[in-house]
């Protein structure tokens, strides 16, 4: 509801009389659209009479409900934003499914950013930025606008593929199958010491006694995950027992399961001599054993001449330089011969 959400220097009462004055008027907006809504004004018919001069009829009467007036910011490049090109969530087991998407940008032709939707969607930001009229109420609006012009633009002009949640981004899993809640409270107790340690910039008494509670924590903690990493062990080669005579099928999944997991053997793409990227894996293998056959067919019997005086020329220098070395005399005359005959490293 837009009213009472404008300028308090304006007057925002909808109903004006005699009696007193009072809301009872509004306008409803969705709240994802309220940003787009500035500029709110309430308006007294009254007011309005004069300023148009309008002349009232004898047997009219001047309403006592007044005129709402406000002013929004429509950007046009939504009309052509079709739903083809639209992002929509992706919904998985009731829950929404974060997408990334990854262009290919080895391939940007010159036309980007030069279709007429693109173009009319871009100068809309500009004038938004233009007008200083509530610019820091509409600069999320704005902002959101030129994305979605940038993206759309992209979307539609160059390729890219829908990928999942990221796998470089640091989070923290259960990545061990014998993790449980107690090994996850003893980590946070362990962090929550070593912080309290590593801030503490007081007495050395107390950072000592400090210190010391991180290291029992964190042994606490190693032995804890220790304990139930050899329970789980136990617990999977008594399984593998139990079902050795059972199950045979059984047994080799869990078998196999024992070894290094398996390497991704998807090829992604080689750049040609052309400078074009190819994403076709016949090229690809042909392409790479092109490569290997001239790393592999090279003649290593040849050596170059004038590589072999580098080297020479570079030995005598090393050894000139280990003669000019300044002696020690004195350390030599008062170092006895049994001590020079000791072994270097015992």
């Amino acid at each position: 509801m837009l009213n009472g959400r404008g300028d308090s220097s304006k007057d925002n009462f909808t109903y004006v009389s005699p009696i007193g004055k009072s809301v009872v008027d509004y306008m409803i907006t969705p709240h994802a659209s309220l940003t787009k809504f500035y500029d709110f004004e309430v308006k007294l018919v009254s007011d309005l009479l004069i300023d148009h001069n309008i002349e009232v009829h004898p047997n009219s009467r001047v309403p006592d409900h007044s005129v709402l007036q406000c002013s929004f910011d429509y950007s046009e490049y939504r009309n052509y934003t079709s739903p083809q090109v639209a992002k929509t969530p992706i919904y998985e087991n009731n829950c929404v499914k974060s997408v990334r998407r990854k262009y290919d940008v080895t391939k940007i032709p010159n036309d980007i950013f030069k279709s007429e939707r693109c173009v009319r969607c871009l100068d809309k930001v500009v004038d938004s930025l233009l007008d200083r009229h509530n610019i820091e109420q509409r600069i999320n609006s704005i902002y959101e606008t030129l994305l979605n012009a940038i993206h759309d633009e992209m979307d539609n002009v160059l390729d890219y593929k829908d990928l999942g949640q990221s796998t470089h981004k640091r989070k923290r899993r259960n990545t061990k199958p014998y993790w449980n809640n107690e090994l996850r409270n003893l980590l946070r107790e362990v962090n929550i010491a070593e912080k309290d340690y590593l801030r503490y910039q007081g007495d050395r008494r107390t950072k000592t006694k400090r210190r010391e509670i991180f290291k029992i924590k964190r042994r606490q903690f190693d032995k804890r995950l220790r304990q139930e990493e050899r329970k789980y062990t136990a617990q999977r080669l008594n399984r593998i027992k139990s079902i050795n005579q059972g199950n045979p099928k059984e047994f080799w999944r869990e078998i196999s399961k024992l070894g290094p997991g398996k390497t991704s053997t998807n090829i992604d793409s080689v750049n040609m001599d052309d400078g074009s990227v190819s994403h076709d894996p016949s090229e690809i293998l042909q392409r790479w054993k092109e490569e290997y056959s001239k790393l592999f067919s090279s003649d290593n019997t040849k050596v170059d001449s004038e590589f072999v005086e580098q080297l020479q020329n570079l030995n005598s220098q090393l050894e000139r330089e280990y003669e000019n070395l300044p002696v020690n005399q004195t350390y030599v005359d008062n170092t006895s011969t049994s001590e020079l005959n000791e072994p270097i490293f015992s």
